[in-house]
């Protein structure tokens, strides 16, 4: 299973644990258990809205934090920020207390919402998905080569002499199911032995992902 789709997986499973968490706060007559049901209603998958508000101010940090640096094609900003978020409930999760309020004057606000959430609904967070989340690493998806080049390539050729034709060109393929450096390669090896002919009409050999 690759980084996206585990991801993913785990994110549903976090918004089930938020929903299951909602569902008993509600069954409970206590002020803890409404106290966390008002907490966590706005969060469950009917409602979602600061779930999505969360998950969008840390995808622009993440946007933010890539700015200039590594930028992986297949560990989007989305899944970095879902991945952040996760590992910060998970990390909560494990307390014995809710993490306190003046931490928001110390850290990343997002943070400290997602241990607030995790800690929440740190009964249905299982050890099998806690280990899971485990084996996901964003320092090494971050530079993982692998990672930024995964998935397959296909080489074509394009003829253009000046923007106008580069917008409308045909492009012809050459080669599909290549990997990243064998479709790199291949396009230094053709655009470097170009006949004169070609170099007059502007062909070159290009890839793209599949």
């Amino acid at each position: 299973m690759n980084a996206h789709r585990q991801i993913s997986n785990l994110w549903m499973a976090f918004q089930n644990a938020i929903d299951l968490a909602d569902n008993e706060g509600r069954k409970l007559n206590n002020a803890d258990g409404h106290a966390q049901c008002n907490a966590l209603h706005d969060y469950t998958k009917d409602r979602n809205w600061r779930m999505a508000n969360l998950l969008r101010r840390e995808t622009a940090n993440e946007r933010q934090h890539r700015r200039g640096g590594n930028n992986p094609v297949s560990f989007s900003v989305s899944d970095a920020a879902k991945l952040q978020i996760m590992q910060w409930a998970a990390f909560a999760a494990d307390l014995n207390v809710m993490p306190s309020a003046h931490l928001f004057l110390t850290m990343r606000p997002t943070a400290v919402e997602a241990e607030v959430v995790g800690f929440l609904c740190r009964a249905w967070l299982n050890k099998s998905w806690r280990d899971e989340l485990a084996t996901l690493d964003y320092t090494e998806l971050m530079h993982s080569k692998d990672m930024a080049e995964t998935g397959y390539y296909r080489t074509f050729k394009r003829s253009a002499k000046n923007w106008e034709q580069f917008a409308r060109a045909r492009k012809i393929t050459v080669q599909t199911g290549l990997t990243y450096e064998q479709a790199r390669e291949m396009c230094r090896d053709s655009n470097d032995n170009r006949t004169q002919q070609q170099i007059h009409n502007g062909t070159k050999m290009e890839f793209e992902r599949q």
